[in-house]
């Protein structure tokens, strides 16, 4: 946990859903997405996990140019989230 410092949180349960698909839509083009799914709980409190979002989706793709040049492009988003354990914190907004 986070509250001015890294701290130790008891007792925490986590489960999630995640999922990643990818294909080859052109020979040296690899397209990759993938999605989490998260719902976590500090056993002590009966909040939620400080820093971890409830969902993120994320696409890569990855072009061959040459056998020694490759481009790739990474696309991230995460849900709103908790920043830091505590009972009037502020939630972080997506990104």
């Amino acid at each position: 946990g986070f509250t001015s410092g890294y701290v130790n949180i008891g007792r925490a349960e986590t489960s999630g859903l995640e999922t990643t698909v990818t294909a080859m839509p052109l020979p040296r083009l690899e397209v990759t997405g993938s999605w989490t799914w998260l719902d976590t709980e500090n056993r002590d409190t009966g909040r939620e996990l400080p820093r971890r979002p409830r969902q993120s989706l994320s696409l890569t793709a990855d072009y061959e140019v040459t056998a020694d040049l490759g481009l790739g492009i990474d696309l991230v988003h995460a849900t709103s989230q908790l920043d830091r354990n505590g009972t009037n914190v502020p939630r972080v907004e997506g990104y």
